[in-house]
């Protein structure tokens, strides 16, 4: 007696169509019956979805689809929007936020410390190969990367976890024409190679893409007016940018005192007060949005103190009349 799966391949995927998509996809079991129906059944379990947005965490980016895979030509077909959001903590098990140097902690244990190290180096390479395929998605007009740090499972002292080689990475591959592009790596520091120099510095970088994309939101620990360094272009894209000088208050009572100011600090003259990164910013920002015509809107969100020593957030518009 010929079985089911003893039948040619063209007559399997028949009777997957027959069973339509959509009862296909009522329960993923009916995919995985066996290895032969799962090939010849995908593409009917796939087709006619329609997957525009896909959210990423470091666990999702760790079991992305094979760039070989028939899932993976549906995703890069498809996607508009990837959204990627870390937390600065391995995938699995207890968490752990980004920031600080546990060896400073005589009771974090080795084994934890020796444990967020190497997924720290293993999350470098995993990440890095994702990257470098985002020139594949070939339908993509939003990109989101956010570093933060997950302050609610502390479990020992923080620790950076971003590499500046990613980001840098992160920028240069992102496909010209988005229509928006989001940077947010207020949760680390950005780490240097061994052999690169302990200065961070993406801003040059940064502003030579601008132009290539419509709306940029960006914080980063370290800024300076360089970010608005780039010569104007006829054929800029760009009609908004907002650049957020502020972190997040939950730093306030969870960093260690030497971390730093709840501003981003200047990447050549860390020792910059507030008041003159807001107001050396503020002054390039003006030039760059006067010879944008077609920008629309740049504004710098900055932390403001009073006289009577209260902070306050406060949006500035840069390069209006008053």
């Amino acid at each position: 007696m010929t079985r089911l799966l003893d039948l040619p391949p063209e007559l399997l995927t028949q009777i997957a169509r027959e069973i339509t998509p959509a009862e296909l996809r009522r329960t993923v079991s009916n995919l995985l019956v066996c290895k032969s129906w799962y090939i010849w059944a995908l593409p009917i379990y796939l087709s006619g979805l329609r997957l525009e947005a896909i959210y990423l965490s470091a666990h999702d980016i760790e079991r992305f689809p094979s760039p070989t895979g028939q899932l993976y030509d549906m995703v890069c077909s498809n996607v508009k929007h990837i959204s990627i959001s870390l937390l600065g903590r391995p995938s699995k098990g207890k968490g752990h936020v980004a920031g600080g140097t546990p060896e400073d902690s005589p009771n974090y244990g080795r084994s934890k410390l020796d444990e967020l190290v190497e997924w720290r180096r293993r999350f470098r390479h995993t990440l890095s190969a994702f990257l470098q395929r985002l020139p594949e998605f070939n339908q993509l007009e939003r990109v989101r990367f956010s570093g933060s740090s997950d302050a609610h499972h502390q479990q020992g002292p923080r620790r950076d976890y971003l590499f500046k080689s990613s980001i840098e990475q992160l920028v240069s591959t992102v496909p010209v024409g988005l229509k928006y592009f989001n940077l947010d790596t207020w949760g680390s520091k950005l780490i240097p190679m061994v052999t690169e120099t302990q200065s961070v510095h993406l801003c040059s970088l940064l502003s030579q893409r601008f132009d290539q994309f419509q709306h940029v939101k960006i914080r980063l620990r370290t800024i300076c007016p360089s970010i608005f360094s780039a010569p104007s272009k006829a054929n800029s894209n760009l009609r908004s940018m907002r650049i957020n000088l502020i972190l997040p208050s939950t730093l306030e009572s969870e960093l260690p005192n030497d971390y730093g100011p709840l501003s981003a600090q200047n990447c050549n003259a860390l020792e910059e007060s507030q008041a003159m990164i807001q107001e050396s910013m503020c002054k390039a920002g003006k030039a760059f949005k006067r010879s944008r015509p077609e920008l629309q809107s740049l504004k710098l969100l900055c932390r403001q103190i009073l006289e009577v020593g209260i902070n306050i957030w406060e949006l500035c518009e840069v390069g209006q009349s008053a």
